[in-house]
């Protein structure tokens, strides 16, 4: 027999609730419960109880034994003031409410009760797994909107922790970790601390029995101006931090500064036991091959749309993912008319985005004349003249607010300034420069573009050159303008993103990245896919599954066309790309140098000049040991010729592989084909080392074997 339910309801009306809070009032809510439809009850009420359209604010499912009274009792017990005697009125929000279900319930008195998603919950299974068969450091690789705070708070409690150190170069996170904490039953018995409300002369009292969270930024730990001296006070602050013992330390949004000299010396000189490092972008990491497939958990975009194409399968009956919009990437060229007027164009450089739109002064752009016809493609109404983004059927009404990036202050300065008098632009747009001092507009950047896009009657462009183009949410941005020709992945991805922000209210279901170099966006689709390719992986594979979830168009004749996989494979495999990655610094762990490792290289063509510092390394070494330059003295002369040389050498071997894969007649697929063949003397021939060394020298972690995969698969996909 199915359990009898009773839902809570609350419902307000528009006076009470949303004109009240606009007026800095406390709002006005009715909270009853009913056996039937919440909908179904407010209805009736609203004929009879109010001249305004009520409208419901929130609805619980409770046990049947419980009633609408208790939470009066509740409410009224916590000083909220009821609306008239015997009323069931009162001066709250809906927060207040959700908190008095959450005490009535479960005596803890606290808004949020909701359970982890089933990919949380795989991300703390895996993350607790790893951790306790004596790992020491996990990575949560998880987009915006994944919820990692919350995640990281459930692993925090799961491995039982009573001191947590969170450390992040992005300190307006901290509302986000403090509500997460604060706001959830879960975590009751923790109590947040941020470390930039003590000093040198009221110090942070650690307790031995107690949970404590601790937030600090690397600013204030390594001093405000960071980069230079750091000053007494801050000095005295954090003496007892660093001498504290932590049972965790989090490191938020780890692209930022993580690989920085002043980052590393801060964390070597603390003292913890586990550490979880979290980003939505750390695509650096990624492709250094600095974590294992055992101590990451990845939750991409790939993963995010998927999980929606689910929920539009069954018709909406859930919307979980349904307001995390589908990204589509279109490649556009400046147009040929354009293109003939810009200035620093020669046929062997190409026209680059960096120069089309550049100055010298930030008052008049270089090339004017040509940007100024470029933006009239952009206004063009007709197709069969230009087929322009804010006049396309499919995306006019869509490209209300967007980002435009370019490379310098001096550029954005100038663009804006062309764009105020544009008959077009000057006239629809309100633009706003989110570039060095903001045009003297004083105040938090993020939140000036937030003020201007609530304010303004227009439709808005913000113009950036490094502002706003990571860890920022602007939700009503519906696409980027990518206008610069930067060419790292993860910079290029982490801007790509900012669209892709769930905004319901706005019903996005569709945000776009607009780029104005064609073959860059190709490459960069390949990279990320790449990227994203799992171990013994194929990143043939990875690029069907993104093409799945990202529709991404290319600007052909005035027509808008699919780019195909071979057209992103082309670009991503051409050979300076493809011979690229085998001079990778980043497929050598150097800390994992042997005496074994040095005898192989030791013998490689040239070392011979080198003899006395490859003995140097091994008289350094002890039996059975690796040689890590940490151990030695830091800067020392001597360790740092022997780690170059030593890598010098093992790229050496590496840039040869392509000369026997070319040779080769098998057409090897991975690294593993290349381990396994039975060409052993062409290998040897062509590399200079025995297919027997190669081995070793990957089997013991010296070369990174999921680096050299993505290689191999390169310059197999660019034969094909």
């Amino acid at each position: 027999m199915e359990e009898k339910k009773r839902i809570i309801y609350a419902y307000s009306s528009n006076s009470y609730y949303e004109y009240r809070k606009f007026h800095g009032d406390i709002t006005w809510l009715k909270v009853g419960d009913t056996k039937r439809l919440a909908a179904d009850r407010v209805a009736e009420q609203d004929r009879t109880a109010s001249p305004e359209e009520l409208d419901i604010h929130g609805e619980w499912e409770i046990p049947f034994e419980y009633r609408d009274y208790q939470i009066h009792s509740i409410l009224k017990r916590n000083d909220i003031l009821r609306i008239r005697k015997k009323r069931e009125w009162f001066e709250c929000d809906i927060s207040v409410v959700e908190s008095a279900i959450n005490e009535l319930l479960t005596g803890v008195s606290r808004p949020h009760s909701f359970p982890m998603r089933s990919e949380q919950a795989e991300a703390v299974d895996k993350a607790y797994k790893y951790f306790m068969s004596g790992g020491d450091d996990f990575l949560f690789n998880c987009k915006m909107r994944f919820g990692k705070t919350f995640t990281a708070y459930q692993l925090m409690k799961k491995l039982g922790v009573h001191k947590t150190l969170i450390l992040t170069w992005k300190p307006a996170a901290i509302d986000a970790w403090f509500e997460d904490l604060n706001g959830h039953i879960d975590f009751d018995e923790y109590t947040f601390i941020e470390a930039r409300d003590f000093s040198k002369d009221n110090p942070i009292n650690f307790k031995d029995d107690s949970h404590i969270v601790l937030f600090g930024s690397f600013q204030d730990i390594l001093g405000k101006d960071v980069g230079k001296d750091v000053d007494e006070d801050t000095k005295a602050k954090w003496v007892n931090v660093k001498n504290e013992y932590y049972d965790l330390i989090i490191i938020d949004e780890v692209h930022f500064g993580f690989g920085t000299d002043k980052s590393q010396d801060l964390l070597n000189s603390l003292n913890y036991t586990k550490r979880l490092v979290m980003s939505g972008t750390p695509i650096e990491l990624l492709q250094e091959g600095s974590y294992t497939e055992e101590q990451t958990f990845t939750w991409s975009y790939n993963n995010e749309q998927n999980k929606r194409k689910e929920e539009e399968k069954r018709g909406w009956k859930s919307d979980v993912y349904r307001w995390l919009p589908k990204l589509v990437l279109l490649t556009y060229c400046l147009g040929e008319d354009a293109e003939k007027l810009a200035k620093y164009y020669n046929e062997e450089e190409g026209l680059t985005l960096n120069k089309f739109f550049s100055s010298d002064d930030g008052k008049v752009l270089n090339n004017a004349k040509a940007v100024e016809r470029w933006l009239d493609n952009l206004a063009a109404e007709s197709p069969r003249e230009y087929n322009s983004p804010f006049n396309n059927n499919r995306f006019a009404n869509k490209l209300k607010h967007t980002f435009w990036y370019v490379s310098r202050i001096k550029h954005a300065k100038a663009l804006t300034e062309l764009l105020r008098n544009h008959w077009f632009f000057g006239n629809g747009f309100e633009i706003f420069v989110a570039a060095g001092d903001n045009e003297g507009i004083p105040g938090d950047t993020l939140e000036n573009v937030r003020d201007m896009i609530l304010r303004s009657k227009k439709r808005t462009i913000t113009i950036s050159c490094g502002k706003l183009n990571t860890a920022v949410t602007v939700k009503e941005w519906d696409a980027v303008f990518m206008l610069s020709d930067l060419s790292a992945v993860q910079t290029y991805w982490q801007t790509g993103f900012r669209p892709q922000t769930s905004f319901e209210e706005g019903k996005k279901e569709d945000c776009f990245i607009f780029d104005f170099n064609p073959n860059r966006a190709l490459q960069m689709a390949y990279d990320y896919s790449e990227i994203l390719t799992k171990s013994e992986g194929k990143t043939i594979d990875s690029l069907r599954e993104f093409l799945e979830v990202m529709e991404v168009l290319s600007c052909k004749d005035n027509k808008l066309v699919p780019v195909t996989i071979d057209d992103i494979i082309e670009q991503g495999t051409k050979p300076e790309f493809a011979h690229k990655k085998w001079s990778s610094p980043f497929s050598i762990n150097v800390n994992s140098i042997n005496e074994s490792i040095i005898d192989v290289l030791s013998s490689v063509a040239g070392a011979e000049k080198q003899k006395k510092l490859f003995e140097l390394a091994k008289s350094s070494i002890g039996e059975g040991k690796t040689f890590k330059p940490q151990d030695k003295v830091k800067g020392g002369k001597k360790e740092k010729n022997i780690i170059n040389t030593i890598k010098d050498k093992a790229i050496s071997v590496l840039q040869k592989i392509p000369n026997f894969m070319y040779l080769s007649d098998k057409n090897e697929e991975s690294i593993n084909d290349v381990l396994n063949t039975v060409e052993t003397d062409l290998f040897k021939e062509t590399t200079e080392i025995t297919i027997e060394e190669f081995r070793m020298l990957v089997e013991s972690g010296f070369y990174k074997k999921i680096i050299l995969d993505r290689a191999v698969q390169a310059m197999y996909l660019s034969k094909i």
